[in-house]
Parts: C-alpha cells; sequence; structure tokens
C-alpha cells in the first residue's frame, strides 16, 4: 500500500516526518494556503490539493486538511477532538504523537532519537518531568537546543542563554489563583525562549502574546496538571473566543474578540 503525505506547518516534527517518509521513498508535498505553507493558524483550511498525479496513492494528512479531504483517506494528527492521538496521556506519547502515527502507519521501528522528537512535540512539559517512558530530559533539553539552533539559525549558546534568562524571569513572576490551582501569570512578558523556560521549569504558566499570523491576541496556558488546564480552560472560556486545547498534553489558550 503506498501514501503521498500532505504535510502541514513547518517544525522540527514535521521536518523529521518529511526525511522519514523521503527515506521510504514515498510522496510527498505540503498543505499551501494561497500558494505558501501554511502555518499553524491556517493548516485545516488549506487550498485543494490536486490529486490527479496520484490517483493510486492514498492520501495521508499530517496535521492539516483542504476542502477536498476524503472520509477514507488517513488522518495523522493529535490537536483536535477525534484525531487519532488527540488526548493521549504522556505515557502514550509515542502513539499520540504524529510521528509515531507514521511510525506506525509505514512499519518504522520507534528509535531513542524519534522518541525524543515524539515526546517534545506531544507532551514538552510532561516530558521534562520524565514522564514520558524511554526519554530523558537531560537528552531532550540537549536535542531542543540542537533543533531550535539549527531552525533559526543562531548558535547554540545563544540558545541557552535565552532560556536560562527567561527561567529567571518566570521565577519572580506573580501567581495567579483560579478555582483554587495556582498559576504563574506572565501575561505582558516577552521572551525569546518562554515556552521552553515554561515546559522546564514543570509549573503551569499564563502568558499573552500577539499572533502576528493571525492578528490576533492569544491568551494561552502551558504546563500543569490535567485538572490545571481543565480549570484554566473553564475559567478563559468566558473571555476569550475560538478556544482550544488538550488537557493531557498540558496546553490551552484562546483569542481575545
Amino acid at each position: 500500500m503506498s501514501y503521498i503525505f500532505i504535510l502541514g506547518a513547518s517544525d522540527p516534527e514535521m521536518a523529521t516526518i518529511e526525511r522519514l517518509c523521503r527515506s521510504y521513498d514515498f510522496e510527498v508535498t505540503y498543505a499551501l494556503s494561497n500558494g505558501r505553507r501554511v502555518h499553524a493558524g491556517n493548516a485545516y483550511v488549506a487550498d485543494p490539493i490536486n490529486f490527479k498525479k496520484y490517483q493510486d496513492l492514498i492520501p495521508v494528512w499530517v496535521e492539516c486538511r483542504s476542502n477536498n479531504f476524503n472520509l477514507h483517506d488517513v488522518i495523522v494528527d493529535h490537536h483536535q477532538q477525534g484525531d487519532p492521538g488527540f488526548g493521549f496521556p504522556p505515557e502514550q506519547y509515542w502513539l499520540g504523537s504524529s510521528i509515531g502515527q507514521v511510525c506506525k502507519l509505514i512499519g518504522h521501528p520507534q528509535t531513542n532519537e524519534l522518541s525524543i522528537v515524539a515526546a517534545a512535540d506531544h507532551c514538552l512539559s510532561h516530558a521534562y518531568k520524565g514522564k514520558c517512558p524511554g526519554v530523558n530530559p537531560a537528552d531532550l533539553r540537549k536535542w531542543r537546543a540542537k533543533t531550535r539552533s539549527d531552525f533559526q539559525r543562531i548558535p547554540i549558546e545563544t540558545i541557552e542563554q535565552e532560556v536560562e534568562k527567561a527561567l529567571s524571569v518566570l521565577h519572580k513572576q506573580p501567581t495567579l489563583e483560579i478555582n483554587n490551582e495556582q498559576f504563574i501569570d506572565a501575561r505582558g512578558i516577552k521572551l525569546k525562549e518562554f515556552s521552553e523556560a515554561s515546559a522546564i521549569l514543570g509549573k503551569s504558566v499564563i502568558y499573552e502574546i500577539y499572533d502576528s499570523k493571525s492578528r490576533r491576541m492569544k491568551v494561552g496556558v502551558l504546563g500543569g496538571s490535567t485538572k490545571q488546564i481543565k480549570t484554566w480552560m473553564d475559567w478563559a472560556a468566558s473571555f476569550l473566543i475560538n478556544c482550544y486545547g488538550d488537557p493531557d498534553r498540558g496546553y490551552a489558550g484562546g483569542y481575545k474578540p
């Protein structure tokens, strides 16, 4: 059985998926929006794909969709309810992650490096807490620094310095109590390595940032327990729109109207 993989927004996990698929000589194409590769904000309203030259191949949508998605196509995803990997706890990060789903589909074995890729994408904060079997937090941090260095084209030392700076700042932020749950309130704080530091810190952190791609203000929460994320989502639903999140993966967010 052969496939055509349609890949969503670019990130380290998606780049690894692409290399893996090409190593097996599978056809690979990108989801586009107005002729440009999609980002996280428009990956599920991508331009229609011309499948005429791929008529004998089964489409596999990896973290994206377009209006010519067919119910018989394969979905590889973990972002929305109904996705094959949605709601998987950290102990099951491999099957929850998109790269784990791809490996299962094509029969590729789970390796130490791919385990790190999977855990980092599926539940980063839990992985840093050592909750993903087979993933060493120290190895994870090294891999994260290297991949972000490669993607941003800046020295690893600079990445590590920014992470330490962000950790120092977050430690000094006030806490916000929501229904007896404690959150670090980092709204208004701008840090280059904010999300990485939040995951390493291992606590639930609320942030606010301008999303240049959607041109809206986004408020979100990273890390913390399943209960904390659910508590935050209930609280945020009263003043945010287009809310999203997965308590088992440790994140949620929404946009100011």
